[in-house]
């Protein structure tokens, strides 16, 4: 997957977004791999409508649905959770909050109570989560893969 190609084209597209998960880990220097790309996306209803519109350019379909194609419509946007999809550009995995069940952290949540960074890609400017908010939501989500990269994360932190 071409990780700057999909941002340039949710940046191009105006979609309200906060990088988050592996990428964003990798952004900030840690040796992980990763196969997808995980945002953290506002679903207020215009901002669903450009990600709908996003998805149906790039003949998105959820994840883990055996032979059965179902594409995403504007109330699954606008319901939330963690949505995963194929699409032509390879597997993005659509977030409308992270931390833990009993913790749910919206786009709005992060936004203004977590601290971001900004980097520069190709004359974009992408919002994601700090190293320190990174940790924080490794730690929430409590997942073995999380307990993996939160060494490497917190080695980063020194």
């Amino acid at each position: 997957m071409n990780f700057v190609k999909v941002l340039t084209e949710l940046y191009e597209s105006d979609i309200d977004f906060i990088l988050v998960g592996g990428v964003c880990a990798v952004l900030h220097g840690a040796p992980v791999s990763t196969f997808d790309l995980d945002i953290l996306y506002a679903t207020d209803e215009t901002n669903c409508q450009r990600l709908l519109q996003f998805l149906a350019n790039r003949d998105a379909s959820f994840r883990g649905q055996g032979n059965r194609v179902i594409n995403p419509t504007l109330k699954h946007l606008e319901n939330g959770g963690h949505l995963l999809f194929n699409t032509s550009l390879g597997p993005i995995d659509l977030l409308s909050w992270v931390g833990k069940q009993d913790l749910k952290l919206s786009y709005s949540d992060i936004l203004n109570n977590y601290s971001l960074d900004e980097i520069e890609l190709e004359d974009m400017r992408i919002q994601m989560l700090s190293l320190t908010s990174l940790i924080k939501m490794k730690e929430m989500a409590n997942r073995p893969k999380d307990q993996l990269h939160l060494l490497q994360l917190k080695n980063l932190e020194e």
